[in-house]
């Protein structure tokens, strides 16, 4: 299964307020202005209005604040994804679509269970590891001391 989600890379200049320094770490910055609509907001969301979309209506009634589409969702689909990434190029920004193949689902409990296992056996693997390390100086450490010390 795939899951698809949209980032955006990069905003309009325009979109960003006043820049101010940071008086601690002395690095400029830059918030979004909240004034701030690009050209030809108003009469889509006026056409998206009339289509009967809720938000649109809503977002008129509030006198049409300016919002960039959420990267937080996650989409079943390609196109839903690529959709919101042309509303941000649509409005002046840039945006990329990431796919994740998603293996198979399985109860929480099971996942746990694995994940433990999985852990489990990573610990035994160091331990046999440090076994055998500490196996191979002892041996040495036996040799050595069978070894006669004669200096001539």
């Amino acid at each position: 299964m795939r899951l698809y989600k949209m980032q955006i890379t990069n905003y309009p200049a325009e979109a960003f307020g006043k820049p101010y320094k940071d008086p601690e770490s002395g690095e400029t910055f830059s918030d979004f202005d909240p004034s701030w609509k690009p050209v030809g907001w108003k009469e889509w969301v006026d056409e998206v209005a009339e289509l009967g979309y809720v938000w649109a209506r809503r977002c008129r009634e509030e006198g049409y604040p300016f919002f960039w589409p959420s990267e937080k969702r996650t989409y079943q689909t390609k196109q839903a994804a690529e959709s919101k990434a042309w509303a941000v190029r649509r409005w002046g920004g840039q945006a990329i679509v990431l796919e994740a193949e998603v293996g198979e689902f399985v109860e929480v409990e099971t996942a746990k269970r694995n994940r433990q296992q999985a852990k489990d056996l990573e610990k035994a693997e160091k331990l046999r590891a440090k076994a055998q390390m500490l196996k191979q100086e002892a041996e040495e450490l036996e040799r050595s001391a069978k070894q006669p010390d004669w200096d001539f």
